[in-house]
């Protein structure tokens, strides 16, 4: 996010589902990604025409053109809006990821995806495991230094090497350096 953005808007169109395609539905919607605008054109069931133009900070195409330069993949969406967020997370700011819009419309893909594949995975599961890359959680036992973060048949041979200085009250680990024999 640039210095001083405080909400961010974006939209992204999904693929037609079963139903849709069987039913041969019309695209009523075209997007220009470089400007954010959203077009949407067409005529509702009555006879009654629309012709509207919106404005987003993002206008994310995933209806169609996999595999394309147009298409935002759930990978894409993430570089797009999650690594801000990450970013502001780790820097002490709160954030907060909203998704809303009727129901089918793909909100819970796009946050969630299919977490059996890494390529599908949504915006949340990708923040989740960006925050615990960089995330240590440390017992100390009997002068050991424990990951708590990795299984104990994973723990480096030979220990944790610390650095550490004494302050006011108890230790500060300042730098955890594996060790590998």
């Amino acid at each position: 996010m640039s210095e001083g953005d405080a909400i961010r808007v974006a939209v992204r169109v999904r693929p037609f589902n079963a139903r849709e395609k069987k039913r041969n539905a019309g695209l009523g919607i075209t997007m220009d990604p470089a400007t954010g605008l959203v077009h949407a054109k067409g005529t509702v069931p009555g006879g009654d025409s629309f012709n509207k133009k919106y404005y987003f900070d993002h206008a994310l195409w995933s209806h169609d053109g996999f595999g394309t330069d147009e298409y935002v993949s759930q990978e894409n969406l993430f570089d797009i809006l999650g690594k801000d967020l990450l970013l502001s997370a780790w820097e002490g700011y709160n954030v907060c990821l909203f998704a809303y819009g009727q129901s089918g419309s793909g909100k819970s893909f796009s946050m969630t995806g299919d977490r059996s594949k890494d390529d599908l995975k949504g915006i949340v599961p990708r923040i989740c495991d960006g925050l615990l890359k960089r995330v240590s959680m440390l017992e100390i036992y009997i002068d050991d230094l424990i990951d708590l973060l990795v299984s104990r048949k994973h723990q480096p041979k030979g220990g944790i090497k610390t650095y550490y200085r004494q302050v006011k009250k108890g230790v500060r680990v300042t730098e955890v350096i594996p060790l590998t024999r």
